[in-house]
């Protein structure tokens, strides 16, 4: 930048009083900001050694977490998953769903195909380890009847098998009836003996066995509806399935709780940056009152 154009900048300058005041204000945000990140890390991983204990050990007739093999191995038995618990099965995805995949509606008759409002489309992308309400990209009903996509229920586990080792695997479940893209298969299961949320669950933890499958094929691993079909994954009891799904999501919760709050302080800090360091809104009452307390 040219010096004298630096030069002839005008900044606003308060008194001393008034900028100790807005370091204060700012200082008590980014204290508040660095603790919630905190707390948001510490749940993280809090949810993580969760999902892994409740996937590996359950819970059992009394409501508490088994304890562990090295404790209790009477109380565990192995499995091609390793050690599970005795009541449990271990299952391939075939034995308790049917897979469907989608399609994309032609782009060149995106008139016709696509609307702003509609039927949700799911791509990978929207794939958010979570409930799935609605989509970047939605589709005409006109779409379902000219193309190959189909509509998928509500509760329909969707799983991602195109994009490199970042993408397979990832996971969502449906929260509204929706169609897919051709690089996912959606679970329609078959019984009322599962849980659809605990399937998406057991899918996140069993996440890196997918790289034993898709790691012989080409440089940008995929993985096929075959894949899909024969993944195996530990079927407890339904009513061992629920209380499992309900506990992580109240961790879930927590969690979210507190990204909004890191998000609205976020939002607090840089509103008030820019009140403040341009002298919008002035510190002056502030002052006097810190001076009168």
């Amino acid at each position: 930048m040219d010096r004298e154009l630096l030069e002839a900048v005008r900044v606003f300058c308060p008194s001393s009083s008034q900028q100790q005041l807005i370091t204060a204000i700012l200082d008590t945000l980014n204290t508040a900001i660095h603790e919630t990140e905190a707390i948001i890390a510490k749940l993280k991983a809090v949810k993580q050694g969760l999902l892994h204990d409740l996937l590996t050990r359950g819970i059992d007739a009394n409501g508490e977490l088994r304890p562990p093999q090295t404790e209790a191995p009477h109380l565990y038995k192995q499995s091609p998953l390793g050690l599970v618990p005795k009541a449990w099965e271990v299952k391939a995805v075939s034995e308790v769903a049917d897979i469907r995949s989608g399609a994309t509606p032609s782009r060149e008759q995106a008139n016709r195909y696509f609307a702003a409002r509609g039927i949700p489309w799911v791509k990978t992308l929207d794939l958010n380890e979570d409930f799935i309400i609605d989509t970047h990209e939605c589709i005409t009903t006109t779409a379902l009847r000219e193309t190959s996509c189909s509509l998928s229920p509500e509760g329909t586990v969707l799983v991602a098998m195109y994009g490199g080792w970042e993408q397979i695997g990832r996971t969502a479940l449906l929260a509204v009836p929706a169609a897919t893209n051709q690089a996912i298969s959606a679970l329609l299961f078959r019984s009322s003996s599962v849980v659809p949320e605990f399937i998406l669950r057991a899918l996140q933890h069993g996440r890196p066995r997918w790289h034993r499958v898709a790691a012989s094929t080409r440089k940008d691993p995929n993985i096929t509806k075959a894949d899909v079909l024969a993944f195996e994954i530990p079927l407890p009891a339904p009513d061992e399935q629920a209380e499992i799904v309900r506990r992580l999501r109240t961790c879930g919760d927590r969690l979210e709780s507190e990204g909004s709050m890191l998000a609205k302080l976020r939002h607090q800090k840089a509103g008030l940056m820019d009140d403040l360091l341009t002298g919008r809104v002035r510190v002056t009452p502030l002052l006097q009152e810190a001076q009168h307390a």
